[in-house]
């Protein structure tokens, strides 16, 4: 998978820029992570879901001033001294980790440290680092895109090719594009899940699989509702849970507000939707 800001993310990282790749899980930012950090000559790379422990022990050393920070880095991220100022920091799936957000970004950013960082929503609490970081968001590949994938590229350059002379595509071509068309609806444009999906060969599992998937990407994973009253936020729950039932699995081709629970009625429920449409978790179409 080619990701085309990973020559700017490389020049910004060699000029002790801070740099954030954000996106939905799936799209490949841990992927892009390591494959920048190959580039450079010492890279040290930490996992925000498990290292909190570290971290902890690497603050409370520092506000004490046990070490300098510069001890630290060779003490805590096995550094050699001589390479610290060459050192690429790769801090992956931050949005998991308060403590890294508060307590240790604040002492790389002082110290304009080359840090490249993952995540999967945007927190309020994480204003600081989006404000002093070059942000690269990643998004779900196009249709076209996963036409001329490694394994299509030639089918793409066909149907590019008629398309641009007007002709009909031939109907073999047309066939398999309609049949990764529907991979490509059913998984979203995530390459993890696209690639998942493939290669579960039964049919069943593929379903369980395409039901799991949705489950996966819930609503806390994708957008910070923190700032929401409990009222709102249940609302937002219950909206996202009924397109899921009655539209994702379910046989409704529209939302109807009725669906959600007993009593629900548009007014109550407006706020709700619109929060979930302003964020693009839900893509609102009109009928003409």
């Amino acid at each position: 998978m080619a990701f085309k800001d990973a020559p700017l993310i490389k020049r910004l990282i060699e000029r002790n820029k801070r740099v954030l790749i954000h996106g939905l899980p799936g799209l490949g930012k841990t992927t892009l992570a390591l494959e920048m950090s190959k580039h450079f000559k010492v890279c040290v790379h930490f996992d925000c879901r498990q290292d909190n422990k570290y971290f902890e022990d690497m603050y409370e050393a520092y506000k004490k001033g046990i070490n300098t920070f510069s001890e630290l880095l060779v003490d805590y991220g096995d550094v050699n001294p001589f390479l610290i100022d060459s050192v690429v920091y790769v801090f992956d799936n931050i949005d998991s980790s308060d403590y890294f957000v508060e307590k240790v970004f604040p002492i790389f950013n002082e110290n304009n440290l080359k840090v490249l960082m993952t995540a999967s929503v945007k927190k309020q609490s994480m204003k600081m680092i989006i404000n002093r970081s070059f942000l690269f968001t990643l998004r779900p590949l196009s249709l076209f895109e996963f036409l001329t994938d490694d394994s299509e590229e030639f089918q793409g350059e066909i149907v590019a090719g008629h398309l641009e002379l007007g002709k009909p595509i031939p109907a073999i071509i047309h066939e398999n594009c309609m049949r990764i068309f529907e991979d490509y609806l059913v998984t979203g444009g995530i390459p993890e899940a696209y690639n998942a999906y493939l290669n579960n060969e039964n049919a069943e599992e593929k379903i369980k699989h395409v039901h799991e998937m949705h489950r996966y990407y819930s609503l806390e994973k994708i957008l910070d509702i923190s700032e929401l009253s409990e009222g709102e936020k249940l609302r937002c729950r219950q909206v996202v849970n009924s397109v899921y039932e009655h539209m994702l699995i379910g046989d409704y081709s529209k939302f109807i507000v009725s669906r959600i629970r007993e009593g629900a009625s548009f007014a109550l429920f407006k706020n709700a939707i619109d929060f979930l449409t302003d964020n693009n978790y839900l893509l609102k179409v009109e009928d003409k």
